[in-house]
Formats: C-alpha cells, sequence, structure tokens
C-alpha cells in the first residue's frame, strides 16, 4: 500500500496525523506567554496567562478543563501556518477547540467572549492555591496559611501563633492533617 505524506492511514491513527510544535518551540512559546501580575506571586513554570487571559497550568496539557491548555497554532497549519515560536501561543483547551481552524486568528478581545461563552471565569489565589496543592503537593510562599480540617480547607492570616500545645489538641482533636505554606 503506498502512503502520501502526512495521509491518515488506520494504522497511523488520527493523533499521529495532528501537527504538533517541536519541544523547543513549546518551551519558547510558554516562555512568551503572560506571566501572572507580580502581586500573585505564582511560579513562571508552572501558571502562566492564556492569549485571552485566563490562566493556565502547563501540568495540565491537552485536558479540557478551565485550567487546561494547549499550544496552538495562530495561523492555523491547516492553511499554511508554520510550527515555529512566532505562529504559537498559549491557549487555554476550550477556547483552542473553538477557536480550531479560524482564521485570520480572533483577536484577544473576542477570545475574551469565548472565554466567558464557555463559562471560564477568573479563579481566585487561594482557589489556585487549592488546585496547585493537588498537583505539586505545595504552594509557593503566602500570606495566609492553608489548613486541611476535617477535609474542609481553612485559610488563617501567615504569622496566626499556635504553642505546641495548641498544635497538638487540634491534631487530636480536629483531626488535622496537614499544614502548606
Amino acid at each position: 500500500m503506498v502512503v502520501a505524506a502526512g495521509e491518515v492511514t488506520p494504522s497511523k491513527g488520527l493523533r499521529e496525523s495532528r501537527s504538533r510544535f517541536s519541544s523547543d518551540v513549546k518551551n519558547q512559546c510558554w516562555d512568551r506567554a503572560r506571566l501572572f501580575p507580580n502581586r500573585e506571586g505564582r511560579d513562571p513554570t508552572r501558571w502562566r496567562l492564556d492569549a485571552a487571559g485566563n490562566p493556565v497550568c502547563r501540568a495540565l496539557r491537552g485536558c479540557v478543563g478551565p485550567l487546561c491548555m494547549e499550544f496552538d497554532h495562530i495561523h492555523p497549519k491547516s492553511r499554511g501556518g508554520s510550527g515555529s515560536v512566532e505562529n504559537c501561543q498559549v491557549l487555554q483547551s476550550r477556547l483552542n477547540r473553538r477557536k480550531a481552524d479560524e482564521f485570520p486568528p480572533p483577536e484577544r478581545k473576542t477570545l475574551r467572549v469565548w472565554s466567558e461563552e464557555a463559562g471560564i471565569r477568573d479563579f481566585g489565589g487561594k482557589e489556585l492555591d487549592i488546585v496547585e496543592l493537588a498537583i505539586f503537593g505545595g504552594t509557593v510562599q503566602r500570606p495566609y496559611v492553608l489548613f486541611l480540617n476535617d477535609g474542609v480547607m481553612e485559610f488563617l492570616p501567615r504569622g496566626t501563633r499556635f504553642s505546641e500545645s495548641d498544635l497538638c489538641y487540634h491534631r487530636r482533636e480536629s483531626n488535622l492533617r496537614g499544614i502548606v505554606t
């Protein structure tokens, strides 16, 4: 059987036929994505803002959730777009699927409207901390302490003082499972 380059066959499958960026281009694309504002203090190796301003987590590549991301061809590959870093942007996965092969590429304002239509919302810092805790097992320093107390998240201002006996009491009586700073 003769197969033309790029042709999808049952043995190749659809996944192999999809256009992809090289690892090097993906890393450069991630580095070019907007950082969280300084006041957020997010680890730039973990978090960025996509082209529409939505928070995305690099560990959540390829899934379809509110913090999931994909590397998007600004000028679609199907319409002659290249696999270069100049043609790459970080985009929330639902927006990337909505954008599909649209050309010319939608403006940032349009992407923001699509975000709202898709129900993608802004997350607060504490919500992102909980996600970060679940994915990475910890967060960077924050101005509050996160307790998992009987399965309920509690936030207390950093600097809240406890004596050793208070902590022992909390561990015994409240089933305190951990402190994340």
